[in-house]
């Protein structure tokens, strides 16, 4: 074997280097100007907030399941209340208020019922429960 048949290491046999020097300076869909430099584009379905306040729409969230200690996956699958102010979360409309009977549409917890007074604190507050009974510290 000469050392011109011979592997050399160092030399460009598939002209790779001109292959990424045009990949990289190339637009998606654009192989007629090998110049212009590759900027990344926006999917044509991304939306940019209009007004610099603006937030991307939220995954649903229940405070109520939240602060009980549900699990990520029930606490983000409703809401809890509509637009309306009528209770949506399936456990909460359940819920039968002790001191007043409100429940389903306008169901509350004792803390939030019109009829508590001001300095109501509940004598649960060290621990709460998920809906598995699992203690979880406040």
């Amino acid at each position: 074997m000469n050392a011109a048949s011979a592997f050399q290491l160092w030399k460009d046999y598939f002209q790779l280097a001109k292959l990424v020097e045009r990949l990289r300076c190339a637009s998606p869909g654009d192989d007629d100007d090998p110049k212009r430099p590759l900027v990344p584009q926006p999917p044509q379905d991304w939306h940019q907030p209009a007004v610099v306040g603006e937030r991307a729409p939220e995954e649903p969230t229940c405070s109520f399941c939240r602060h009980n200690g549900e699990s990520r996956h029930i606490y983000t699958s409703h809401r809890l209340k509509d637009e309306a102010g009528r209770v949506q979360c399936p456990i909460l409309r359940n819920y039968t208020c002790p001191q007043c009977g409100a429940s389903k549409d306008t169901a509350h917890t004792r803390r939030f019922c019109p009829l508590t007074k001001k300095g109501y604190t509940s004598v649960y507050n060290s621990f709460i429960r998920n809906s598995a009974g699992k203690k979880r510290k406040v």
